[in-house]
């Protein structure tokens, strides 16, 4: 028995064969471009284990990503912030020796006021911010970490005054930086005695970055400063050899700081080597799932390849049928 069917019936069959092979042909497309099934349920059958695993270990590492960044860039500011201060201080280092081997009053003098200038400039490195927070303040972000060269060599003022020798200011900078109380641990450093919490780099790794300015390292810095930055405050005046002695103190105090900064450095590269250890390594791992999701959802090339020019091939008979017909009329059967 022969089934036929009417014009109109036709018509509409036509319409969405048309149709199903447009829809058909433009998701082969988009598969062999992406080379991703563009029906991930079917392609996994409903079995969406493996693929939510990656996408979320993904997702974790591109948060580590995020950390990372911020960590590095952390890390970079607090290394520039004390490369500043050690230069600060080498470059003090050699006019206060020479002005205290010397004597001569022209040269403690000039000595002096170039390490009171860098000891201005080595407190403002030390409020340094980053992202908005105060590097060196410890959990105290939002606060500045040291007070101002004026607040410090204020504070120090009367128990210098009141000393006649180099002995006797330096033994008052000693305790001024010693004293728990009304001393730099609360007058001059204004940051917090918590550190910050070590970034967290990797899943099983966190960086210590808690660097403050109550560092002994830095702290030795500071205390070189002040005590050259005196000279330039007046401290013992009219006493041309203290004066030179006091210079000659506060220049071996910063080679002797010198090194201990150096080595606060090298624990800062420490911190940043293993920071991009782990960016490295995250990296690595990233890449390596990326392929795996690949994998997963991915759809063969060359079978995406022929299924799209059979279709197309089909929608060009589908055309040339539908033309054929369209040109059709009675007068051609009678």
């Amino acid at each position: 028995m022969l089934t036929t069917f009417g014009d109109l019936a036709q018509s509409f069959q036509s319409q969405r064969q048309n149709a199903t092979l447009k829809s058909t042909s433009a998701r082969l497309a988009t598969e062999l471009t992406t080379g991703r099934s563009a029906d991930v349920g079917k392609h996994l059958a409903g079995d969406f284990g493996a693929l939510a695993g990656v996408s979320r270990r993904l997702s974790v590492l591109d948060a580590f990503a995020t950390a990372n960044a911020e960590a590095g860039r952390f890390a970079a500011t607090v290394q520039t912030a004390v490369d500043r201060i050690r230069s600060l201080g080498g470059d003090a280092a050699p006019n206060l020796l020479q002005a205290g081997s010397s004597g001569a009053a022209s040269f403690v003098d000039t000595a002096g006021v170039a390490a009171r200038d860098a000891l201005d400039a080595a407190l403002s490195a030390l409020n340094t911010r980053d992202g908005g927070r105060s590097v060196f303040a410890g959990v105290a972000t939002s606060t500045p970490a040291v007070a101002d060269a004026a607040t410090i060599l204020a504070a120090l003022a009367p128990a210098v005054a009141a000393e006649t020798s180099a002995a006797g200011v330096i033994r008052a900078v000693d305790d001024f930086f010693a004293a728990p109380t009304g001393g730099y641990g609360d007058i001059g450093y204004l940051g917090a005695a918590v550190p910050l919490d070590p970034f967290r780099v990797a899943q099983d790794d966190a960086v210590p970055l808690g660097v403050t300015a109550n560092d002994p390292a830095l702290r030795d810095m500071l205390k070189a400063l002040v005590t050259g930055a005196l000279l330039a405050e007046g401290a013992l005046v009219g006493d041309p050899r203290a004066r030179a002695d006091l210079a000659r103190t506060a220049g071996e105090r910063l080679l002797t700081a010198d090194s201990k900064v150096a080595g606060l450095q090298g624990r800062i590269g420490i911190a940043e080597a293993r920071i991009d250890a782990a960016t490295t390594r995250n990296a690595a791992e990233r890449a390596g799932l990326e392929t795996t999701r690949a994998d997963i959802v991915g759809v063969d090339g060359y079978e995406a390849a022929t299924a799209l020019q059979q279709t197309q091939s089909q929608l060009e008979v589908l055309f040339a049928v539908t033309a054929r017909l369209s040109t059709l009329k009675l007068s051609d059967f009678l």
